[in-house]
């Protein structure tokens, strides 16, 4: 299960229809024997960080990730 869930970025989008978007993202840590369940979302699977942008994935998370990247460096 999740450990030391943490809150990390919170993201505010104004989009161009005026419509406000609001992302929490939160970090933790889960244990190696984690088992990823089938979702209606869609297919769930670790990725490393590297692969994101890769991905069909926002703008937002992939700057997300870039950040992340940068900070978890520096510590």
């Amino acid at each position: 299960m999740y450990r030391r869930l943490t809150l990390r970025y919170i993201i505010l989008r104004l989009k161009d229809n005026q419509e406000i978007r609001i992302q929490y993202v939160f970090f933790g840590n889960i244990s190696k024997n984690s088992l990823l369940t089938e979702r209606e979302e869609g297919l769930l699977e670790w990725l490393d960080c590297m692969e994101i942008s890769n991905r069909n994935v926002s703008a937002t998370t992939i700057e997300i990730v870039k950040h992340y990247i940068g900070i978890r460096n520096i510590d």
